[in-house]
């Protein structure tokens, strides 16, 4: 019984988290920063990609989280 509100705790708490930094829906705010980011540093490629990268990795930690404290700063 325990395992089972743990694993919706945390299920909860990563979508609290996704919901707060990126809204409703991450796919498509991720689609939206990466709009963004490639209008804003289109003339400075080596910034762009840097900027996109980390735009990826933090959308794959958010969704391989399985635990709040995943999403803690590395």
């Amino acid at each position: 019984m325990f395992y089972l509100m743990w694993q919706s705790y945390t299920r909860l708490a990563k979508e609290i988290a996704i919901a707060a930094i990126y809204g409703s829906s991450l796919d498509r705010a991720i689609e939206l920063d990466r709009q963004h980011l490639q209008t804003t540093l289109g003339s400075q490629p080596d910034k762009m990609q840097a900027a996109l990268s980390a735009l990826s990795e933090t959308a794959a930690r958010l969704k391989d989280a399985s635990d709040p404290d995943d999403l803690g700063r590395r």
